[in-house]
């Protein structure tokens, strides 16, 4: 267990808003996403400022990753706030379609990026 005197930033993907519309000549699916985040300020965080990096990946029916495209999330703290939010920039994504692929063939995930330090932490901690 991590000792919480070392912790900077607690933080939370909570909420993804998304809407697909046909593309060009009815050959694909356009997909476009918002992710919302909380974040919460650990007893070692320096600044008023944290990056989060997260993506969206998008993965055949194979389970193979077609297209990965890496964020980051800048989000503030205002004074003496030790909780915060934020909302991405839309993500757009274009996922072809057709007589062999359909949309149902796609799956879209979405996460932080983390280091194998901070993953490890994670499991350990399990689920919150």
């Amino acid at each position: 267990m991590q000792d919480l005197t070392t912790l900077e930033y607690d933080a939370r993907l909570v909420g993804l808003n998304g809407s697909c519309t046909p593309g060009r000549g009815n050959r694909s699916i356009d997909l476009s996403l918002t992710a919302s985040f909380s974040v919460e300020r650990g007893a070692a965080a320096r600044g008023r400022m944290v990056d989060l990096p997260w993506f969206v990946a998008v993965l055949g029916p194979d389970g193979q990753v077609l297209d990965k495209q890496v964020f980051v999330e800048r989000v503030s703290f205002g004074r003496n706030e030790t909780r915060t939010t934020g909302t991405s920039d839309p993500v757009t994504l274009s996922l072809p379609v057709g007589e062999e692929r359909r949309v149902q063939d796609y799956r879209i995930f979405v996460s932080f990026e983390l280091t194998p330090e901070e993953l490890a932490l994670n499991r350990r901690r399990g689920p919150r």
